[in-house]
């Protein structure tokens, strides 16, 4: 009977946390999906957007800070977190095209962005598909370019990844060294880097 009761009031409680996570955010009808994004704070525009395998739940360690400079607009990219992708693939272009139309549906022109790995990559074809509307942006281990030979290895990969069972790849995806890695290297890296934001810009 104890066991019993310990059980219902651990799932009442993980089940308001996650009510709780649920009403932080808004979704996004665009481009034929729906996105899900957080807003924080007041002032210019800043646009995080997390890495691969990972939600817009990584920058929570900084929001507090960034939000008393900043209108923080913190989206899970697509097939990320609570946002979904009903096609069988994903691009960076695509991706970049998503955070166009999230910003025309919030009514925001001109912004700024840091982005990590994935969302790095995401801000480069930004800024080169609308040179306008990109103010600034701190890139934090993205890669302009692919040779043919890594193509190939990810296309390998890709198909290593489409044959792991759901179990497997999650596994894959959340193993804690991993994690612990980025959870302990990423406060000092985005630090570093945000005293920059403003002299880096884009013409």
């Amino acid at each position: 009977m104890k066991k019993l009761l310990c059980f219902f009031c651990i799932s009442v409680f993980l089940f308001q946390a996650n009510a709780q996570d649920e009403q932080k955010g808004n979704i996004a009808a665009i481009n034929g999906i729906e996105m899900y994004y957080e807003m924080y704070g007041s002032g210019e525009p800043l646009v995080l957007l997390h890495g691969f395998f990972e939600t817009g739940d990584w920058w929570d360690f900084i929001i507090d800070d960034l939000s008393e400079h900043f209108q923080l607009i913190i989206p899970d990219l697509r097939g990320h977190g609570r946002s979904t992708n009903p096609l069988d693939h994903w691009t960076m272009s695509q991706s970049a095209k998503d955070i166009f139309a999230l910003l025309d549906n919030l009514g925001i022109e001109k912004f700024n962005g840091i982005g990590v790995s994935t969302g790095a990559k995401t801000l480069l074809h930004m800024a080169t598909q609308d040179t306008q509307r990109v103010a600034s942006m701190v890139l934090i281990g993205g890669t302009m370019y692919y040779p043919e030979q890594f193509r190939e290895s990810v296309r390998e990969g890709n198909y290593i990844i489409d044959n792991l069972s759901e179990r497997r790849l999650a596994n894959l995806c959340t193993r804690s060294s991993f994690n612990t890695y980025f959870r302990i290297c990423k406060k000092e890296r985005v630090y570093s880097i945000y005293s920059t934001l403003t002299n880096v810009r884009c013409s």
